[in-house]
Formats: structure tokens, C-alpha cells, sequence
């Protein structure tokens, strides 16, 4: 059994109101920075912030980006959607 199993995908759904289904990813750049990206599901927005090194990538980083990036529309969300990394889905 693996250690951190893999969760199954989300349905590609409709979604009615901006902020309703978030999709989350960080990346790296040629720079070797990291950034985590941010896609509003319904209008298509994207926002995206630095995270520092790797090692910042955590769960508790990301939500404090999420927190400053959205506002109080993160209150919104009704789902978040990833790639079922570790440092997000940790």
C-alpha cells in the first residue's frame, strides 16, 4: 500500500458562480522559482504568486496565499480542485 494514496479526480462539472471551483497547481520556472497558481473555474482567472523555495510549498503556505490572493471570497469555495500533490493535499 502506498503511503499517501492517490484520491480520485474530480467530475469536469458546470460551475454558476465565480469562486465556486478553484483549481491550485504549484510550479516551478526556468529560474528554478516556485509559484502556485491559482484558476478561478468559472470566468477563467488566474492569479499567481510566488511561494519561495520548495521546501515553503506547504499546505499552510499555500492556504495563507489563498487567503491573501482571494480575500473573503475563499469563504466562497466550494471546492478546490488539484493534481493531488503532497504539499497541497497534505
Amino acid at each position: 500500500m502506498r503511503k499517501n494514496k492517490t484520491l480520485p479526480d474530480l467530475p469536469e462539472d458546470e460551475t454558476t458562480l465565480p469562486y465556486e471551483c478553484i483549481s491550485i497547481d504549484i510550479f516551478e520556472t526556468h529560474a528554478k522559482e516556485h509559484a502556485l497558481a491559482i484558476i478561478d473555474r468559472h470566468t477563467g482567472y488566474v492569479w499567481c504568486r510566488k511561494t519561495g523555495n520548495k521546501n515553503t510549498g506547504t499546505a499552510k503556505e499555500i492556504l495563507l496565499i489563498l487567503k491573501e490572493v482571494l480575500g473573503a471570497p475563499i469563504y466562497w469555495v466550494k471546492r478546490f480542485k488539484t493534481d493531488h500533490g503532497s504539499n497541497i493535499v497534505g
